[in-house]
């Protein structure tokens, strides 16, 4: 069975952050959009920067083959990179395994992940990798799809849908009628509205069956 994986790893530690590190950005997403070609985390988001100088900084970095921005808007854009066969362990673990990436995002200090591996050897050789590269990773959940559709608390919940669900709570989404909207929601968040609206949709989702198998657990028990 898949393994889902939540874990964070200092920006210093991984060639990815130290790309970033000096482009002037101050947050970094994954755009979920399916690659037509293998390369691992080709698109993601920039935000708040010089977008101009952040590409030339990228295009000379060592572990940036090419980067070029594919759209521009006020508040981040979003850009193309193909990355180095030689990236450090990380990505070379993801290109050796069949690992799916569910999201990533970081900051010039952190990034957090959410990773699926097809099974737990997998995520027991990607570790492995991962230490031998002396990368610092933190864990901070493992769950399969079972613990994920299931589970009756909040802890059925990633950390980032969790976020977007507190946002929506504290600013009266949820109200009638709604004081807010997912673009207002994802203007506070610093992410797309895309991905705000995903993770709204899953969360909502999880929580939907966990209490529904919750009641009709009760109602046969």
């Amino acid at each position: 069975m898949s393994v889902i994986v939540e874990f964070t790893v200092p920006a210093e530690d991984l060639a990815l952050g130290r790309a970033f590190r000096e482009t002037g950005g101050t947050r970094f997403e994954l755009e979920r959009l399916i690659p037509t070609s293998g390369a691992i985390i080709p698109f993601l988001w920039i935000h708040d920067g010089d977008y101009e100088a952040i590409a030339g900084s990228l295009a000379d970095d060592a572990d940036v083959g090419d980067v070029r921005v594919v759209d521009d808007l006020d508040d981040r854009a979003l850009f193309r990179i193909e990355w180095e066969a030689g990236i450090d362990g990380l990505i070379r673990s993801l290109l050796d395994l069949d690992v799916a990436i569910l999201e990533a995002k970081g900051t010039t200090e952190r990034w957090v992940f959410e990773f699926r591996f097809p099974s737990s050897e997998s995520l027991s050789e990607f570790r492995t990798a991962c230490t031998e590269a002396g990368m610092d990773i933190d864990v901070g959940r493992v769950y399969d799809l079972t613990q994920a559709g299931t589970g009756s608390d909040e802890t059925t919940l990633t950390p980032a849908q969790r976020e977007v669900m507190v946002a929506a709570l504290d600013g009266g989404y949820f109200a009638i009628p709604r004081e807010t909207n997912l673009v207002e929601i994802a203007d506070d968040l610093g992410i797309s509205d895309q991905a705000a609206g995903e993770r709204m949709r899953r969360a909502t989702a999880k929580l939907a069956r966990a209490s529904v198998v919750s009641d009709s657990e009760s109602n046969t028990g």
